[in-house]
């Protein structure tokens, strides 16, 4: 026989909450690895980037057309010039840093692109040398000590600002920097070793790779980062940076939980707490992360 049950057992009986169902394609969204994500999110900054640099190298090509009167393998009576190939130079855009843009030119080297127009002076005398001083105003470029103090003070900039990116390398760029205006204030060297100097280190500063021969697979900005930041160690710079591109997740700087991810991916490799939070921080800085 089967008894009802007491008011008692009825209020002890455990309520069951309703669970509110979800669409099954809902689930596997949830459930789907992040990996495709980051996967699909890179072949859209890659196509982008592509992008842009087809755009900018075929405006300088039409800007050269245009300057020496005549197409690439056109003869015309009002041809102005002979083209003489192509240079490269890096460029930040809002996609990121291309490198190696192909930047014509013209045989007498009379040719300046439009393209670049807030170029900064240290990338103008990097690509044109000392004949990028003579646009600099009158009251500059008749002064040797004005032009010079110029120089420096953007070159500063120009170091202040990529520091983040790779402190190590910076700081020796720097350190070259503070050593050249000491030797200009004391009158070490003459004004054209100077002037031949410090392009130099301007080309140094722009671009790493003019100054330090990378080994061959250290191919990234980001990788040469590492490099330079973990004693030179071209093995440890490389699993760190595989650690990163594996487990990096869209979005991750700023999210506390995906940069805890990534700081522990490079923590396991360095086997050291406070060199992995000091690699962190440069890795915030690299535009390929």
């Amino acid at each position: 026989m089967i008894q009802n049950p007491t008011r008692r057992e009825l209020c002890l009986s455990p309520v069951r909450k309703s669970v509110p169902h979800r669409p099954l394609s809902l689930q596997r969204q949830n459930h789907r690895p992040p990996y495709y994500q980051q996967v699909f999110h890179q072949y859209l900054r890659t196509l982008a980037q592509s992008a842009v640099r087809i755009v900018i190298e075929t405006v300088m090509r039409e800007e050269l057309d245009q300057f020496i009167g005549a197409a690439w393998g056109e003869c015309s009576p009002e041809c102005k010039g002979y083209r003489n190939g192509h240079y490269t130079r890096d460029l930040v855009t809002s996609t990121g840093r291309l490198e190696e843009i192909k930047v014509p030119r013209d045989r007498e080297g009379h040719f300046h692109t439009q393209a670049f127009d807030d170029i900064t002076l240290i990338q103008l005398i990097v690509e044109r040398g000392v004949d990028a001083l003579k646009d600099l105003p009158e009251g500059i470029s008749n002064s040797k000590d004005a032009m010079a103090e110029t120089i420096e003070n953007n070159l500063r900039r120009v170091i202040i600002e990529e520091m983040p990116i790779n402190p190590n390398y910076y700081e020796k760029m720097s350190e070259l920097l503070d050593t050249l205006i000491q030797e200009r204030q004391n009158r070490a060297r003459d004004y054209e070793q100077y002037l031949a100097r410090i392009i130099e280190l301007a080309g140094q500063v722009q671009n790493p790779t003019s100054g330090i021969a990378y080994p061959k697979l250290l191919n990234t900005r980001a990788k040469r980062a590492l490099y330079d930041n973990l004693g030179k160690d071209e093995q440890l710079a490389i699993a760190v940076d595989a650690a990163i591109r594996r487990i990096k997740k869209d979005g991750w700087r700023g999210n506390k939980i995906k940069e805890r991810e990534v700081r522990y991916a490079i923590r396991d490799i360095l086997k050291d707490e406070t060199q992995a939070n000091k690699i962190l921080e440069i890795v915030k800085h690299q535009d390929e992360y």
